[in-house]
């Protein structure tokens, strides 16, 4: 990762991700704790696309999900009890999952980013299943 795409991570990470971090809380009705690698969120070149890409790509699946799940309080209460972190990373191996009471995203931060709702989708029900 080069010095504009350290730049636009940092960025995110101080500016925009409290703001999302908040409403996930919000959604959710507990302080979710994250374990991010904010360091594997870029692809050289791609600087330009991470101001979209990091949100689409990692935090709006998990805000959508938990807010379908979070309807009522019998979902509230499953997210609280059964989410015991949120992992995001990308390590070269595509991974949207929930186990253990660890929900991953394990995506690249360039593909398919428009794609969101598929992730969203994907975790919803990884979710629903083990709750």
């Amino acid at each position: 990762m080069g010095l504009a795409e350290r730049r636009a991570v940092k960025k995110y990470s101080e500016t925009e991700f409290p703001k999302m971090k908040a409403k996930i809380d919000a959604v959710a009705g507990f302080d979710v704790p994250f374990d991010i690698a904010w360091d594997t969120l870029a692809e050289d070149d791609y600087a330009h696309l991470l101001e979209e890409s990091i949100p689409k790509v990692y935090f709006m699946p998990v805000l959508e999900a938990f807010r379908e799940i979070a309807v009522d309080d019998m979902g509230k209460e499953a997210l609280k009890e059964g989410v015991g972190s949120v992992v995001v990373r990308w390590t070269g191996e595509k991974n949207l999952d929930f186990e253990d009471g660890v929900l991953t995203i394990d995506h690249s931060p360039i593909s398919n980013i428009d794609h969101w709702e598929d992730r969203r989708n994907t975790l919803q029900k990884a979710l629903e299943e083990a709750l």
